[in-house]
């Protein structure tokens, strides 16, 4: 059940993406994707904003909807061959990654017959971890928002070319994000991905959320995914706080929760707050 009912899709099709000349210093030093995970968000932007607070473009400002596909076929990404960039200390390059304001709804990624030609393994996608800045009052709460470390990146027809590959050929396999304890069966971490590397088809996502009248403003935030037989345990928050009210964040903070998980297995759901009725 969810509190939308239309359905969103995301779509990119026979693309060529292009990494960067690491050799060459470059005027600026930031970390670098060359193709963001797309998703459904519940208010967009105009084509060409009129004021300063929708800058930059691909801030996020709205959570994201509960219905979503992505779609990604045959998408080339070319010479992503060195991970550093020159100059740059603590910077990289990648592939493929979230866009540093994805804190809510990460929708299931889906990629097929992507050509890796001449990406280092180490660059092809990086899943970075919530930020402990989202941790305050006006955004997350206590603790950061738990979108990243539930994504799930789901990759199948890949093949692989060039004079720099990965380490493994594997056609089809799932990159998901890391929430810090027991991962699912088949799946090894990748330490420069800041992910795991599976090969399970089970992995999906469990997304619930409350229809009480009350949803944007009690907190039941903690909750727990847990699998007792496995020791796993995965702490949850809800939204992020997206709403303005002249120069104040509303405190309106949907209380929807997202888990990736592996869909034979069974998980006990433990709330800290009374759970919803609905």
């Amino acid at each position: 059940m969810g509190t939308e009912t239309a359905k969103t899709v995301s779509k990119t099709e026979n693309i060529h993406v292009w990494g960067e000349d690491t050799a060459v210093k470059k005027p600026y030093c930031k970390t670098r994707n060359g193709f963001w995970f797309a998703g459904g968000l519940g208010g967009g932007k105009e084509l060409h904003p009129k004021s300063s607070s929708a800058l930059p473009v691909y801030k996020i400002k709205s959570a994201g909807v509960w219905r979503h596909t992505t779609d990604f076929k045959s998408i080339t990404f070319h010479d992503f061959a060195v991970p550093t960039i020159q100059g740059c200390s603590g910077t990289r390059q990648y592939a493929i990654g979230p866009n540093v304001g994805a804190s809510d709804h990460i929708h299931i990624q889906n990629f097929k017959n992507t050509v890796f030609d001449n990406v280092h393994e180490e660059s092809m996608i990086y899943i970075f971890d919530p930020p402990k800045s989202w941790a305050n009052p006006t955004d997350c709460g206590n603790f950061p928002c738990t979108a990243p470390q539930n994504a799930v990146v789901k990759f199948t027809g890949t093949t692989y070319k060039g004079a720099v590959k990965a380490s493994f050929t594997d056609a089809d396999f799932q990159a998901v994000g890391n929430y810090k304890s027991v991962m699912h069966d088949t799946c090894v971490k990748k330490d420069k991905w800041n992910a795991f590397f599976c090969k399970n088809t089970k992995i999906g996502i469990l997304k619930f959320d409350s229809l009480d009248g009350d949803t944007m403003d009690r907190s039941v935030q903690p909750v727990y995914i847990k699998n007792y037989s496995t020791g796993l345990v995965n702490k949850l928050n809800n939204d992020m706080d997206h709403c303005w009210d002249g120069v104040y964040t509303c405190q309106k903070r949907r209380t929807r929760f997202i888990a990736q998980v592996q869909t034979d297995k069974a998980y006990t759901i433990e709330y800290t707050g009374t759970p919803p009725g609905k």
